[in-house]
């Protein structure tokens, strides 16, 4: 998978400060997607999984609190609607 439009993740205590918060351990594989491919587009962006077909990821949400489409802001929305 190749990644385009991706943004240094700009301070890499972020991360770990958004584990703490939500009391979430994110594997190491994932962090290091982050930190190479931040608020990135993932191409291809169609994938299958095994219960559905042609799904499609738009984009890693960032870490970094000032983008539009950060993981901060979703994260606190969905906490909401439960």
């Amino acid at each position: 998978m190749n990644w385009v439009l991706t943004k240094p993740l700009e301070n890499i205590q972020s991360l770990n400060e958004f584990e703490v918060k939500y009391e979430i351990q994110f594997p190491t594989s994932y962090i290091s997607v982050i930190e190479e491919n931040n608020y990135g587009r993932p191409r291809p962006n169609v994938f299958d999984t095994e219960e559905t077909k042609e799904r499609i990821a738009k984009a890693l949400l960032s870490f970094d609190k000032k983008h539009r489409e950060n993981i901060w802001e979703t994260y606190s929305a969905i906490k909401k609607q439960l």
